[in-house]
Parts: structure tokens; C-alpha cells; sequence
């Protein structure tokens, strides 16, 4: 039987904030984060981005950075998972300290998390910066957020951390939850041919997906959807040291063009291999290798991004249980249509490997999956009353699988100090076991209010 939620929290917390914004309780504040959506620099006149930080001010921010509350439901019954997805009161404190050489960053989430009935400190950052080493060497050690994000949630290279199930229920309104930390050593040096970042992990951390908490998902052990009542059984490595990732990106420019190539070591994000017998989802060892390009076209932005896993636990390609190796590619189109109405269009492909040799070991009671996986992408965002306003559509949509996953989102910035968002997340598809349409169940509407500080 699914659990219900007998307190909403999350619609005291909206009550808590807005009582304290008729009082007129506003002290300074600095500007909140940008809209969910970053415009694209079309004339590319920018260099190219590199993740050295940047030196904040030696006061660092204030303690108290905001706070929120977000409440989050289903559009339609569900006898597996509880209607509110969502149900949550959160405060972000953080701080910089500067001296003796070392920098420390220090960023926390206080959460109430009605929706699952506890309270956490979810740790963002900590990490320490060496400052006496030359301009053009930046060293990170410790939990930090690394950003290689190429393409617009469709990521092939950028292997790092990300919370998808944030997403997919409206935690992420702004952008800010699609990443998770990393707790790893981040070594960034720069040089006028190009700048090179070295990451070192030494454990692995997945991805976070839907696995019937919050959010149901079809389960390959018992071949239908599940919910909170049936979680995902998962075996994770997390042995230090011996589960560790290296990753690297080297990225350098010649005139409005750049270019990027990328190197990982570590394993399948998603548990996408299968135990049989101990009935277990699993994550297998895997190493990439990716390039891409950017540049102006047609009073645009074209970005062209490719990648080779390698799946070292399945070379030949003859383990049904374990994934195959695969090419995987990108074309990102961004361009502004009109004024404050920006566009991107993407088109994504997986291509499998060996396909010969995954279908001769299939059992006759099993389906061969297609070679290829294709995936389009629409976004539109559209900026009005001064830029306080700002709508966002995002569309993802699969030819082979024919299902589809829908999101949309207002937010409202009327000055320093406020910032009010509402939205939906709409997922379809005929079928259980493709990509989108497993988490059918899972539509639902998202409400929430921050206060800066």
C-alpha cells in the first residue's frame, strides 16, 4: 500500500514566506540565479570556458543564502507511490574563508522533507583551493559541483554526477539541482594554446534516476512498472580507491570555434547490467572517449558532439546482462528567434555495438533491443515584463521508442529578493519498458517560492 502524506509541509512553508513578504522583511540582498535557461553567446565572442574559479569577493556571502519551500503531486491516481512527489522546506547556507594560502567552500542544504519524512543536511560543497599557486593552475580538493555539460540535459561526455529525479518532479526549476557533488581532486591549468582539467574521484557516484521512491519505474525483474512498495534493487561500487574515475577535457579555440575533446575512465552512470542471481541491478566498468566542436551558424550556435564507450566488461558484446559498447552523438542547435525568445533544437542518437553478436546470446523469450536509439529535442524560452518573467517549454520526443516526456515552467523574479516558479512535467509512451514511457505515472504539477538573502 503506497504512503500517504498526512502533513503538507511544504504549503506551511509557502505560508511561512509569504506571511514574511507582506511584512516587507527585506534586508539587502544579492541577485538571485539566472533563469532556468542560460541565453547562448551566439556571436561566441566569450573564451572558451574553462573550470578554473573564479576568486569571490574576501568577505565571501552572506551565511544565510535563501530559503524555500516547494510542493509537488501527481496528476493521476497511483496505487505504488504516494501523490505528493514533492513536500519539501529548504534552507542553503554557505561561506567562503580565505588565508594562509587556502581558500575553503563551504555550501549546505537544511531540508525537511516532508514527502519522505525526514530531515537531512544535504552537504553541496566542501572543498579547499591552494591560493599562492600561479594564475594559471587551479587546484580543488573535496566535495564540489563539475559542470563539462555540453548539451542540454543530453549529456555524452559530461559523466559527472546528476540528480534526474530532482528534475523529473520540479526540485530543479532553475537548473540547480541537476547536478550533484562530486567528491573528487579537480586539477585545472591554463595556457594560451588551451586550458586542460583533470578530475580524480576516488569513489564512484552515479547517477540519481527514478527506482520507486518519489517515483516509479519499471523494473527488468519483474517486467512492470514498481513503485515505493518495490525499489530497485541496486549494487553499487563504493570502495575508495579501487572504484575510483579519472575523467579529462581539453578545450582550446581558434577564432569564433572551439574545440573540445574529453577522456573518462570509471562506469556505466545508470545500472543498466543485470545479476540474475543475486537480483541486482549493477554498474559495469566503462571508458570514453569524446570530441566536440561549437561554433556560429546561421546567426546561431552549432554544437557537434560524438563519443566511443568502451565497455570493458563486454568487449565481445556476447553478455546479454551487460551493455553493449556504443557510439553515441549530438547536434545542438541554439538561436535567438525573435527578441527574448531563444530556441534549442537537438538531435541525439545511441548506436549499439556488436549487434549481431547481443542478439545470438538473447534467450528465445527475450526481444533484441533496436541498434539504434534516437532522441529530439525542442526548448523555447521567452522573457517578458522586463526579463522578471520567463517561460520555458521543453520538449523531449523518441522516434524509436514513440514516447515522449514534456516539461513546462513560469518563473517570476520581481526584484533582489523574491523568486516564485510554477510547472508541470508531462511523460507518455504506449509501453512500459521505453525510456519515457515508464514514468507515465509519474506527470505531475510544482509549485514554490524563494526568499533571498
Amino acid at each position: 500500500m503506497a504512503r500517504r502524506t498526512p502533513w503538507p509541509l511544504a504549503l506551511a512553508g509557502l505560508a511561512l514566506v509569504a506571511v514574511s513578504h507582506a511584512a516587507g522583511a527585506a534586508p539587502a540582498a544579492e541577485t538571485g540565479p539566472a533563469p532556468e535557461s542560460e541565453l547562448p553567446d551566439f556571436e561566441v565572442e566569450a573564451p572558451v570556458e574553462s573550470l578554473l574559479v573564479e576568486e569571490a569577493d574576501a568577505a565571501g556571502p552572506p551565511f544565510l543564502r535563501w530559503a524555500e519551500a516547494r510542493y509537488g503531486w501527481r496528476t493521476q491516481a497511483s496505487d505504488i507511490n504516494q501523490q505528493t512527489v514533492m513536500n519539501e522546506f529548504r534552507a542553503q547556507v554557505g561561506q567562503r574563508l580565505a588565508g594562509q594560502g587556502l581558500a575553503l567552500d563551504a555550501r549546505a542544504d537544511l531540508l525537511l522533507d516532508g514527502a519522505m519524512h525526514q530531515a537531512l543536511i544535504d552537504l553541496r560543497e566542501l572543498n579547499l583551493s591552494p591560493t599562492m599557486l600561479p594564475a594559471a593552475v587551479n587546484i580543488t580538493f573535496g566535495r564540489q559541483i563539475i559542470n563539462w555539460m555540453m548539451g542540454d540535459i543530453l549529456q555524452l561526455n559530461d559523466l559527472f554526477p546528476k540528480d534526474f529525479t530532482s528534475y523529473f518532479m520540479g526540485r530543479d526549476a532553475e537548473g540547480e539541482y541537476m547536478k550533484a557533488p562530486s567528491d573528487a581532486v579537480q586539477i585545472n591549468l591554463a595556457h594560451k594554446l588551451g586550458t586542460l582539467d583533470i578530475v580524480y574521484a576516488p569513489s564512484f557516484k552515479p547517477y540519481t534516476i527514478p527506482t520507486g521512491p518519489r517515483l516509479s519505474y519499471y523494473s527488468p525483474f519483474t517486467q512492470r512498472i514498481e513503485g515505493e512498495d518495490n525499489p530497485l534493487p541496486t549494487r553499487t561500487p563504493d570502495q575508495w580507491f579501487a572504484d575510483d574515475v579519472w575523467s579529462a577535457r581539453y578545450a582550446t579555440k581558434l577564432g569564433q570555434h572551439e574545440f573540445f575533446v574529453f577522456f573518462n575512465d570509471g562506469y556505466w552512470t545508470v545500472p543498466n547490467a543485470i545479476d540474475s542471481a543475486a537480483v541486482q541491478a549493477y554498474y559495469t566498468r566503462m571508458r570514453t572517449f569524446g570530441a566536440a566542436w561549437r561554433g556560429p551558424l546561421l546567426n546561431g550556435l552549432l554544437t557537434l558532439e560524438g563519443s566511443w564507450y568502451d565497455s570493458l566488461e563486454d568487449l565481445a558484446g556476447d553478455d546479454p546482462n551487460i551493455p553493449n559498447s556504443q557510439i553515441r552523438g549530438l547536434v545542438r542547435y541554439d538561436r535567438e528567434l525573435m527578441k527574448n525568445l531563444n530556441m534549442t533544437a537537438q538531435y541525439y542518437i545511441e548506436h549499439r555495438r556488436d549487434q549481431a553478436a547481443y542478439e545470438d546470446s538473447l534467450p528465445a523469450s527475450m526481444t533484441a533491443q533496436s541498434m539504434n536509439y534516437e532522441e529530439l529535442t525542442l526548448r523555447l524560452t521567452r522573457t517578458l515584463l522586463k526579463q522578471t518573467v520567463n517561460l520555458s517549454f521543453f520538449a523531449f520526443y523518441s522516434p524509436t521508442e514513440d514516447d515522449y516526456y514534456l516539461r513546462a515552467n513560469l518563473q517570476y523574479q520581481p526584484g533582489d529578493h523574491w523568486l516564485y516558479h510554477i510547472g508541470a512535467n508531462y511523460f507518455g509512451g504506449g509501453e512500459d519498458d521505453t525510456r519515457w514511457g515508464q514514468y507515465r505515472n509519474n506527470s505531475n504539477l510544482f509549485i514554490g517560492v524563494r526568499r533571498y538573502w
